[in-house]
C-alpha cells in the first residue's frame, strides 16, 4: 500500500513546487509592436484621418486582423490591475487627506 501511496505524494509535491502556467492566448504582438502600432493609429487619427481607416490601414501594415487592432485599441490605456492588499484597503480609507 505504501508503495501505491509514494507517487501519488512524490507527483503531488512536485506540482505543488512547480510554478504555475500562465492561462490564456499569448499577445498578438510583442510590447514594442503593440506601441508601435498604436502609435501608427494614434499619427493617422492627428492627420485626419477617420479612426475606422486608421485601424484598417494598421491592420494591414501590421499583418493583423482589424478585430485585433480594434482589441489593442480599446484596451489602449486601461492599465493591467494589480491585486488589492488588505493594508492599502485600510490605509485608504483611514487617510485624513
Amino acid at each position: 500500500m505504501l508503495s501505491r501511496l509514494s507517487p501519488a505524494v512524490s507527483s503531488k509535491t512536485a506540482i505543488d513546487t512547480l510554478p504555475r502556467l500562465k492561462g490564456g492566448r499569448p499577445p498578438a504582438f510583442p510590447p514594442e509592436t503593440e506601441c508601435e502600432l498604436l502609435d501608427f493609429v494614434s499619427k493617422l487619427q492627428r492627420n485626419g484621418l477617420r479612426l475606422q481607416l486608421a485601424q484598417q490601414r494598421a491592420a494591414t501594415r501590421f499583418h493583423s486582423s482589424l478585430r485585433t487592432v480594434e482589441r489593442l485599441w480599446k484596451n489602449r490605456g486601461i492599465p493591467p490591475e494589480k491585486p488589492v492588499n488588505p493594508e492599502d484597503v485600510v490605509a485608504f480609507f483611514t487617510s485624513e487627506d
